[in-house]
């Protein structure tokens, strides 16, 4: 794909709209035991939008602390195909890639399609502790209802913001205002829409 991303700790959707996200209770990548990688297909970069055009054989490069390890690519596929078998290997592993499938935003409007990718290495290293349960907002296609009390404070400011800037304009000049009001405008949208985006499923 001529992706190169990094992968940071957790699955929620405020977490993937940093990058792809390891599932905290599988192994993690490059290690024994199988690792589950979810990535966003539509938003914020979509770093797993094109992970359905892969193909048997095709290779992805994971570096971790432990060092490097190449996994081939077994399978793609959806909910309720077979899953391909593991490898039996005492030092096997297995890499799974989880996104939302679907062209641009047609997938939040299919937002149960997920699509899979299974790609298996006969080296991966030792494994380590990993969680033994993780909150409900970090499993596929989740969304966190925790970001619901934010978001209600930033649409109060937003409301707040449009009243002070109604009031001033009728006794300052509009450039003037408008100089002062447009920065903290933008820096409330950009907040109100992060919060709106995880309330939304987190392979999106």
């Amino acid at each position: 794909l001529g992706l190169s991303d990094v992968v940071v700790d957790g699955t929620a959707s405020g977490d993937l709209l940093s990058g792809p996200g390891h599932l905290r209770t599988s192994s993690l990548p490059g290690n024994r035991g199988i690792a589950v990688v979810m990535g966003r297909s539509t938003t914020y970069g979509a770093p797993f939008s094109k992970i359905t055009s892969l193909r048997p054989g095709d290779q992805i490069q994971v570096t971790g602390a432990q060092g490097s390890m190449t996994y081939t690519v077994k399978d793609v596929r959806r909910a309720g195909d077979p899953i391909p078998p593991r490898p039996t290997g005492a030092k096997s592993g297995r890499l799974v890639l989880e996104s939302a499938e679907g062209s641009g935003y047609l997938s939040v409007l299919r937002p149960r399609n997920v699509v899979y990718v299974d790609a298996d290495t006969q080296k991966a290293f030792p494994s380590v502790p990993v969680f033994g349960s993780v909150p409900v907002a970090e499993g596929t296609m989740q969304h966190d209802p925790g970001a619901l009390p934010l978001l209600v404070l930033l649409l109060a400011f937003v409301a707040a913001l449009v009243l002070a800037v109604s009031v001033a304009r009728r006794r300052l000049q509009a450039s003037l205002v408008w100089l002062v009001a447009a920065p903290v405008a933008i820096a409330l949208a950009w907040a109100v829409t992060d919060q709106v985006m995880r309330l939304l499923p987190n392979l999106m």
